[in-house]
C-alpha cells in the first residue's frame, strides 16, 4: 500500500518514545533528530507529526513545525476534539493566533474545556475581558465545579476589582480536596497576593505555605538539577576575562544590529525592563524565547569533554560551528518577527541565564549584557509569594531558606561576571532606579546601547500590548523594600546574603 492511499493511523513508535526521553533529559538536539525521522517515515501517523510539529516549534524552528500542522489539520479539522489538538500544537509551537482560530471553532463542542480555558486565556492575557468572559461563561454554566474554569472566572473578577469575589472564588479551589494540587496550588499564591494587597503580610506568608505544600510532590525529581547547571556555569565565569573578550573581538567583524542580553534573577524586573526599552524604534525586543540558554548553548558545547576546564570548554567549538550558530541565532528570531531595517538593536530578555553569557560572548563578542537588579530581599520574597511552574528553578522557592540560597548565588554569579567582563559591555539597570526615574535610567542604558533618547520609551504602556498585567500599570514603588514586611519569616536568612547586600550597595 503506497503513501498516497494509506489509512492514518496514531501509534506510538520508537522513535517518538526515544525522542520524548531526549527532551525530558534536556538533549533537546538529538531529541529533534528522533522526532523529525518519526514524521518523515510515518508522514499519516498523527503523533508523528503532532509530536514532532510541537518539537520544532518549540525550538522555534516555525516553518517546519507549520508545514507538519497542515498536513496534520486535514484530519483533525473534521471534528472538534481534532480541532482542540491542533490549537495546542499551534500554542506550543509559538502560534497563538492560529492556536486561537483552531479553541474558537472547538469551543462550540460541550466536552472540549481544554479549548474554552485556552481561548480564555489568550483573550484575557490581551486585556480582552469581555471576549474572555464570553468564551468562559457558557462552560462554566455547565460545568460549575471544574477547578481550572473557577481559577478563571475568579482572574476575570480580579480584573474588573470584584476582589471579594476573586477571594471567595479562589478559595473555593483552594480548599477542594478534588481538585488537582496544581490548582489548588495556584488558588493558594492568589490568596497570598490578595492578603499581600491588604497589607494581612503573615497571612500572605501562610497561604504561600500551603501553595508549597501542595506543589512539592509535583516537584519530586527537580531537586539537583539547578545546582549541577550552577556549578558548570561557574566555571565558565571564572573562565572569562577582559583581555580573552577582546581576544575574541579581534577575531570577529561586529554585526550591524547588535545583540544584547537581558538577564537577571526572576522577579528583578527583567519584564519592565524588556517592555521599557522595546518601545524604542530601533530596539527590537522578544520575551524569553529561551532560543540562545536552551537550542543554542548546548549545541556550542556538542565537542566539550564532560570535565573539561572552563577555558577548554570555552574553547571547544570549531569556528564553522560558531558561524552556524550565530547564523542560527539570527534564524531563528527572524522566525518569530522579521527585524526591521530601523532596528539596531536586538534585546533578548533571559532570566536566570547569567551563567551562559561567557558562551554568548564568545559567539558575540561586541555584544552587550543588560543585568537587571533589584534588592536581593525584595526578590527573594517576590519569588517566595509567586506562583510559577514547576521547574529546575522554580524548585528552589519552596521553602524560605532554598530561594534565599538560590538568589543569593544567582546574584552573586551575575556580579562575578560583571567584574569579568568589559566594563562597557556589562549593563546594570537598577529596578530601583527604574521606577525612581524611568527617563533617566532609561537614557543611560540606551546610551550603552549608543542609541538616542526617544519619548516612545516614556510611552512604553501604550505602545506595547504586554501579555503581565504588572507591567501595564502605572511605575509605582509598592514593590521597594516590600521585603521589611516579611521580616518575620526571612530575618534569619539574611545574613547569608551580607556580603552580596554590601557588593551590590543595598546594605
Amino acid at each position: 500500500m503506497n503513501r498516497r492511499t494509506a489509512h492514518w493511523t496514531e501509534a506510538d513508535l520508537p522513535e517518538l518514545q526515544q525522542a520524548r526521553y531526549l527532551w525530558e533529559n534536556d538533549e533537546p538536539a538529538k531529541a529533534l533528530e528522533f522526532f523529525e525521522r518519526a514524521a518523515k517515515r510515518h508522514p499519516r501517523n498523527l503523533m508523528a507529526l503532532l509530536d514532532a510539529a510541537r518539537a520544532l516549534g518549540n525550538a522555534h524552528r516555525l516553518p517546519e513545525a507549520s508545514a507538519l500542522l497542515t498536513r496534520a489539520s486535514r484530519v483533525l479539522e473534521k471534528s472538534p476534539q481534532g480541532l482542540e489538538r491542533l490549537g495546542q500544537s499551534y500554542r506550543m509551537a509559538y502560534m497563538p493566533d492560529l492556536a486561537a482560530e483552531c479553541f474558537a471553532k472547538a469551543v462550540q463542542h460541550p466536552e472540549c474545556l481544554e479549548s474554552v480555558i485556552e481561548l480564555t486565556i489568550y483573550h484575557e492575557r490581551r486585556h480582552q475581558l469581555d471576549r474572555a468572559e464570553s468564551v468562559l461563561a457558557p462552560a462554566l454554566a455547565r460545568h460549575p465545579d471544574v477547578a481550572p474554569l473557577k481559577l478563571l472566572h475568579a482572574r476575570l473578577q480580579y480584573r474588573r476589582g470584584e476582589w471579594e469575589t476573586a477571594k471567595s472564588l479562589y478559595a473555593a479551589v483552594s480548599e477542594d480536596g478534588q481538585a488537582h494540587p496544581y490548582h489548588r496550588a495556584q488558588a493558594y499564591y492568589e490568596l497570598a497576593n490578595l492578603a499581600d494587597k491588604e497589607e494581612d503580610y503573615r497571612g500572605a506568608y501562610q497561604y504561600a505555605l500551603y501553595a508549597k505544600d501542595q506543589l512539592r510532590p509535583i516537584a519530586k525529581g527537580l531537586d539537583g538539577q539547578n545546582a549541577l547547571w550552577r556549578e558548570r556555569h561557574k566555571t565558565l565565569v571564572r573562565a572569562l576575562s577582559p583581555e580573552l573578550v577582546s581576544s575574541w573581538q579581534s577575531e570577529v567583524q561586529a554585526t550591524d544590529k547588535t545583540p544584547v542580553f537581558l538577564t537577571g534573577c526572576p522577579r528583578s524586573g527583567t519584564t519592565l525592563l524588556e517592555r521599557v526599552l522595546g518601545a524604542h524604534p530601533q530596539i527590537q525586543s522578544f520575551d524569553e524565547l529561551d532560543i540562545f540558554p536552551r537550542f543554542l548553548c548546548g549545541a556550542y558545547f556538542k565537542d566539550a569533554a564532560p570535565d573539561c576546564t572552563g577555558e577548554e570548554a570555552l574553547e571547544s567549538c570549531p569556528e564553522r560551528r560558531l558561524s552556524e550558530l550565530r547564523a542560527s541565532y539570527w534564524s531563528l528570531f527572524g522566525n518569530h518577527q522579521k527585524l526591521g531595517h530601523e532596528t539596531q538593536v536586538l534585546l533578548d530578555k533571559n532570566p536566570s541565564a547569567s551563567g551562559s553569557v561567557p558562551v554568548f560572548l564568545k559567539l558575540f563578542p561586541h555584544a552587550k549584557v543588560l543585568f537587571a537588579t533589584r534588592d536581593p530581599r525584595d526578590i527573594s520574597v517576590s519569588c517566595f509569594l509567586r506562583f510559577l511552574p514547576m521547574n529546575a528553578v522554580s524548585v528552589s522557592f519552596l521553602d524560605a531558606a532554598r530561594t534565599v540560597d538560590y538568589v543569593n548565588a544567582e546574584l552573586s554569579m551575575g556580579a562575578d561576571l560583571r567584574d569579568r567582563m568589559p566594563a562597557e559591555q556589562a549593563v546594570e539597570v537598577r529596578y530601583e532606579s527604574v521606577i525612581d526615574d524611568l527617563e533617566g535610567t532609561s537614557k543611560n542604558a540606551l546610551n550603552a546601547m549608543q542609541l538616542d533618547w526617544s519619548h516612545e520609551v516614556a510611552a512604553y504602556r501604550e505602545l506595547n500590548s504586554p501579555t503581565y498585567l504588572e507591567v501595564t500599570q502605572p511605575i509605582h514603588r509598592k514593590s521597594a523594600e516590600r521585603w521589611k514586611n516579611y521580616a518575620f519569616a526571612f530575618e534569619s536568612h539574611w545574613d547569608e546574603m551580607s556580603d552580596l547586600l554590601g557588593r551590590l550597595d543595598y546594605a
